[in-house]
């Protein structure tokens, strides 16, 4: 169907009327729901089945000429669709990342819980630091090749970071710190004494996997770091940060009192406890709704990491709410008037329109 310049499909009018009716007779959903690593978001309770309907994404409608929904967006209020976005976020007792440059959205849209951190970020905003370890939990060099993926690692760069994460993984569990400290003993540390005890160790954690198995590793320790070192580097600096590393300068004198060079210190804050793990039960959820801000231009692979590690999230941009690694459809908002929860919504793939109540 066509009006000169728009098509619908024939489903467009009847959703609309479904929309209107749901509207009067289902003014609220009043329920929280859990997000579940790898599956989509409730985006709420569609009309007139009355089934919830799960979604990858919900984006804003692009412009465009012959775009319904973006001519009917221009009708309403811009922060319609952030308001929207945040409702449904909220609701899931799940983690949402938000990046830094879209944080006006939830500035505009209080966040209904006091439990909000940031990653990467300089800006302290009243904001407690989380702290990540994006090398733990990994015991396999299969797993370790997923998470190589995660952080963005193609081809060659792949392999000798899987195989980086994978013996920081190893050489911490056998020296009872944590990976990235493990990595940072090896490629970051400045004492020459230091960081050759650590490259030993992974030495011998290669020579006993030729010694167990027969099987000749590919890669040496050296171009290892050597290649991985761009990838974790970001991470490592921000793990040294939210562990509270700093000087202190303690003032001296001498016998006469006369003022002396200062003595320097090194000494670490009290030991983070990492947030992400905090109150996530076995299925990978939090008991809670939370709000990280995080810089997506350092840490772009915080979203497909913190997936990797089975923690489910969805990351909320000024133009789209999306659920990591979803195979779920992705939908486009629609507003037609009936109240500012009950929309239609247009699954991308298809073209088809539903009615929705949104979660």
């Amino acid at each position: 169907m066509t009006d000169g310049r728009y098509s619908f499909t024939t489903e467009f009018l009847p959703a609309v009327s479904a929309a209107f009716r749901a509207a009067q007779t289902h003014p609220e959903l009043g329920w929280t729901d859990h997000l579940y690593p790898g599956s989509g978001f409730n985006l709420g309770r569609e009309f007139p089945s009355e089934h919830a309907l799960t979604a990858g994404k919900l984006s804003y409608p692009a412009a465009s000429a012959d775009s319904l929904a973006h001519y009917l967006t221009t009708a309403v209020p811009a922060a319609l669709f952030a308001n929207a976005m945040t409702g449904v976020a909220s609701r899931h007792k799940a983690l949402t990342l938000v990046p830094w440059s879209a944080a006006d959205v939830v500035d505009t849209n209080p966040w209904p819980s006091h439990k909000t951190y940031r990653v990467g970020l300089a800006e302290d905003q009243g904001y407690d630091r989380v702290t990540i370890d994006p090398l733990a939990g990994v015991t396999s060099l299969e797993a370790a090749y997923r998470r190589a993926a995660a952080f963005g690692a193609t081809g060659i760069d792949r392999t000798y970071l899987a195989w980086a994460i994978l013996l920081a993984n190893a050489d911490a569990a056998s020296t009872s710190a944590e990976p990235m400290e493990s990595w940072v003993s090896h490629a970051g540390s400045v004492d020459l004494q230091t960081r050759c005890e650590a490259q030993a160790r992974w030495r011998d954690l290669l020579s006993q996997i030729q010694i167990d198995t027969k099987l000749v590793p590919t890669v040496t320790v050296i171009d290892i770091i050597t290649r991985a070192n761009p990838f974790i580097l970001p991470w490592a600096e921000e793990w040294l940060v939210a562990h509270g590393l700093h000087f202190l300068t303690f003032d001296r004198t001498d016998e006469q009192g006369y003022p002396i060079p200062q003595r320097v210190d090194v000494g670490w804050g009290q030991r983070p406890e990492y947030m992400h793990a905090e109150s996530i039960d076995d299925k990978g959820y939090y008991s809670g709704t939370r709000l990280w801000f995080y810089d997506a231009e350092s840490m772009p692979a915080l979203p497909a990491i913190l997936r990797d590690q089975e923690v489910a999230n969805l990351v909320l941009q000024t133009t789209s709410l999306t659920a990591t690694a979803a195979k779920s459809p992705e939908f486009t908002w629609c507003p037609v008037g009936a109240s500012d929860s009950h929309v239609l919504v247009q699954e991308v793939a298809t073209g088809r329109w539903r009615a929705v109540q949104l979660f």
